[in-house]
């Protein structure tokens, strides 16, 4: 049956309604292929086992010993959340997932020991976190400031243990964005990496879509169509403050940043097709990289900037393609899928995750950069969709209606361990992952 590709497409880009007229006639997208995977790309691997003692105080135990049985949650639930650790003791069995097995006594393979104390003087409260050896022998030892709450020292503490241990650095502290239902709009949410804090950072009264965020600083980059057509806005995390980036006419959306966070990929409709453009900050044009007559859009960049994956439905029906960041060269990526896109690069360069139709819905693939190794993340559970990597590269984030209402996940980026991060009484998707806080 033939169809417009805006009837085929417009569930998977709404903002390419606002081009309905100028519709190109193409036929049926075929259906999915039978894909094979492997088990696993890059399993996580074996978790080091490590001990956490419970939280020693010294100073006002009323005040003090509430906030250190709540502080070594957050730090066991960090440490089993980082997926470098099998964390054993008697606080890890308070917090570890149902089935986990954990160890209440110290066994012969422990990689580290992990001791903490809060401390309350007049000066203020602070963490003192130490790690030493199964022998004793001090592997560091570190002074957290404790401003109002434990969670933000917890958080730090959890990552240099992760550096300490792995020579990696750790994502504790790092959040996550997305777009969530209000009453009646779609707005941009932030929420911590675990799923605390939620909280909305703009009040536009509108459908909003795609954030993305910037690498450099804490601005957010979103589609918005308060004026009546997608344009392209920035909101300061911090501060809430927005403001404009694109307002071309048509559509300005799918925004992605350069590494270096000086520019973004865009998708624009200004000769009447959407195709990528280069832009800066600020909105002025760079360049233009596509153009293709099918639809290019859904751009994301390689970790050095200088290529760029896209979606284009240049073969009659959509597919991941990367060319070089000036637009040459320009390949797809054999993955076998009758219809794949949301491709997002790992910060390694070494693989792409996307989003793939495989039946009804859609589920979350990796694939080797020639598509020679192809893995399947999702399976059965709903619609899962415009995945996104952590700063780590072992985490990925995603949205999913397998519980009716779509929410956002996180899943180790081979598979396991999904879990839901966003609030179950609202709808929430589009997500995107902060960079590591400096220092």
């Amino acid at each position: 049956m033939m169809r417009t590709r805006l009837v085929d497409l417009r569930l998977r880009f709404p903002f390419l309604a606002t081009f309905a007229l100028g519709a190109v006639f193409l036929t049926a997208v075929p259906s999915a292929a039978e894909i094979e995977w492997v088990d696993s790309i890059e399993k996580t691997g074996a978790l080091q086992p490590i001990w956490l003692e419970p939280l020693t105080i010294s100073g006002d135990a009323g005040k003090l010993d509430p906030m250190a049985r709540a502080g070594e949650v957050v730090l066991a639930e960090d440490l089993i959340l980082s997926s470098y650790f099998r964390v054993d003791g008697p606080v890890a069995a308070r917090v570890a997932p149902h089935g986990t097995q954990v160890a209440l006594s110290k066994g012969p393979d422990l990689t580290a020991i992990v001791h903490g104390q809060l401390v309350a003087e007049p000066a203020g409260r602070r963490l003192v976190g130490r790690v030493v050896s199964p022998g004793e022998k001090l592997i560091f030892e570190k002074t957290y400031p404790i401003a109002t709450e434990v969670r933000s020292a917890m958080h730090a503490f959890a990552d240099d243990i992760v550096f300490h241990l792995t020579g990696e650095q750790g994502i504790a502290r790092t959040r996550v964005a997305c777009i969530c239902s209000a009453s009646k709009s779609k707005e941009v949410m932030v929420i911590d990496y675990d799923g605390n804090a939620p909280r909305y950072i703009t009040k536009d009264l509108s459908s909003n879509l795609a954030p993305a965020w910037s690498p450099v600083d804490p601005i957010v980059a979103y589609t918005s169509f308060k004026r009546g057509e997608a344009d392209l806005y920035g909101v300061n995390v911090e501060s809430g403050a927005g403001y404009g980036i694109s307002q071309q006419k048509g559509i300005d959306s799918a925004p992605a940043w350069s590494p270096d966070g000086r520019y973004l990929a865009v998708t624009l409709a200004l000769k009447g097709n959407p195709d990528i453009y280069l832009i800066r900050r600020n909105g002025e044009i760079v360049e233009r990289i596509t153009t293709d007559p099918g639809i290019d859009s859904s751009p994301c960049f390689s970790p050095t900037g200088r290529q760029i994956a896209f979606m284009s439905d240049r073969l009659g029906f959509p597919q991941i393609f990367i060319c070089d960041a000036d637009g040459l060269n320009v390949t797809r990526i054999p993955i076998g899928q009758g219809y794949a896109d949301s491709p997002a690069w790992s910060p390694k360069g070494d693989r792409i995750v996307y989003t793939a139709r495989t039946g009804p819905g859609f589920d979350i693939f990796i694939t080797t950069l020639d598509g020679s190794i192809n893995q399947r993340l999702t399976m059965g559970w709903g619609s899962n969709e415009n995945p996104r990597w952590a700063p780590d590269g072992r985490h990925i984030v995603f949205s999913s209606s397998r519980s009716g209402k779509r929410g956002v996940y996180v899943m180790n980026s081979d598979g396991s361990d999904q879990r839901r991060l966003t609030p179950t009484d609202r709808e929430c998707f589009y997500p995107t992952w902060s960079p590591r806080p400096p220092g």
